[in-house]
């Protein structure tokens, strides 16, 4: 369980750390023992909040890291302007 934890919080951090400079992604997270476990993610503008990019709540902190990293991802790609593109194609 751990070494699941461990992986998938490095796998978000991977993505969430370079996102954050370029989009001033601000993060903010909750977990306990008792499955309220809870990532948010904001754009912000200075030191303001301005926009919920994604907020992810799950049972596991392992799943919620997991979903977190996959929103980071569609995020990135909807900045992009690629998430249309491949919803076009398919």
């Amino acid at each position: 369980m751990d070494e699941d934890y461990t992986e998938e919080m490095r796998k978000f951090y991977r993505k969430y750390r370079p996102l954050r400079k370029e989009f001033n992604l601000r993060m903010k997270s909750h977990f306990d023992n008792y499955g309220n476990n809870r990532i948010e993610l904001w754009e912000c503008r200075g030191y303001r909040e301005e926009r919920c990019a994604c907020r992810i709540v799950e049972k596991s902190a392992e799943a919620c890291y997991r979903k977190a990293a996959s929103m980071l991802d569609i995020f990135e790609w909807r900045r992009e302007g690629r998430y249309e593109e491949q919803k076009k194609t398919g």
